[in-house]
């Protein structure tokens, strides 16, 4: 094995095992640099069992392991359904469900996130990371739409980044944000207010008022049928749509 380790990551590059093929030998002496921006660990057996500095770290004993990487940057990573996904609406129409968008994350616990998913997974690639990720959206997406009769974008969204959340967490990552930039589902719709027009002095006014802020006319009455406020002009109520 060489002398001195160390490693500099390109802009996605979000780990680096050395050595990639597999468990290595250290031997006394070897030295391992961990640059600005990174964290660097010594791993035995699955397990942290050093973090090193900033800077030359020499090791001391023999041991057979990894010495692991991690940039310690923000990440923004695009993500998009594997595949469309079946689902049926309130009326039980079948349709399919794709979606994308982009998700951003820092590494918050490094000896979680080596012990709790890289070890456990088994990756050596940052790509093998991204694969997981992918899949892991994915599987919230779908188990989301088990339980839902419509998909709403803003519902969805808020979902699946409360779930991801969690599991993000339990692995040492911090999730910035999940973002959803396409797909086809229901987007939130704001129904906007109608203003109308005072019989007496023809200026434009809220829908709602009693009365005329600017005359002082009375614009309302009441609905015969629900007792709600409603415009002298209007042929139907707006609330209950009782024929005044």
């Amino acid at each position: 094995m060489e002398s001195l380790i160390e490693h500099k990551f390109t802009s996605e590059e979000i780990f680096f095992l050395y050595p990639q093929g597999g468990e290595g030998s250290f031997f006394p002496d070897m030295i391992i640099k961990v640059s600005e921006g990174q964290e660097g660990f010594l791993v035995e057996n699955k397990k942290v069992i050093k973090n090193l500095r900033t800077g030359t770290n020499s090791i001391i004993d023999l041991f057979n392991g990894f010495a692991v990487f991690l940039n310690k940057k923000n990440f923004q990573k695009k993500w998009g359904t594997l595949e469309p996904i079946q689902f049926k609406d309130k009326n039980l129409s079948l349709i399919y469900i794709k979606g994308y968008g982009t998700v951003d994350f820092s590494i918050e616990n490094g000896k979680s996130f080596i012990e709790n998913l890289i070890m456990q997974k088994q990756f050596f690639l940052t790509e093998e990371f991204e694969d997981f990720l992918r899949n892991l959206i994915f599987y919230e997406f779908q188990n989301f739409l088990k339980n839902e009769e419509e998909i709403r974008k803003d519902k969805l969204e808020e979902q699946i980044s409360r779930n991801l959340n969690l599991n993000f967490k339990s692995f040492g990552l911090d999730l910035i944000k999940f973002n959803i930039v396409g797909g086809n589902f229901i987007e939130e719709k704001v129904e906007e207010k109608k203003n109308v027009y005072c019989n007496k002095c023809k200026k434009e006014i809220p829908m709602e008022a009693i009365f005329c802020p600017f005359c002082g006319e009375k614009i309302s009455n009441k609905c015969p049928n629900c007792q709600k406020e409603v415009p002298e002009f209007a042929k139907f109520c707006p609330y209950c749509g009782r024929k005044i």
